[in-house]
């Protein structure tokens, strides 16, 4: 759960990582890097280092995407 994600992260002094080094530190205790990377933006919201859809370095990112149907024959 998140508060036992942020308990052990806090411990290991995350608050003072960069976005890479804590990926690194939460794949050291899970075997899939796509939650490391989830895992590791959740705490990085939790503890106030990165607001929704913001960057490490302050900016920030946006996307929208749009399904169209459409015929094969114009690919």
């Amino acid at each position: 759960d998140w508060a036992g994600w942020a308990a052990l992260l806090d411990d290991a002094g995350a608050t003072e990582l960069d976005h890479p080094e804590i990926a690194a530190l939460v794949a050291t205790h899970i075997d899939n890097l796509w939650w490391a990377q989830t895992v590791t933006i959740g705490y990085e919201r939790l503890r106030g280092l990165r607001a929704p859809r913001q960057q490490r370095d302050g900016t920030h990112n946006a996307s929208k995407s749009m399904t169209i149907r459409a015929s094969r024959a114009l690919w």
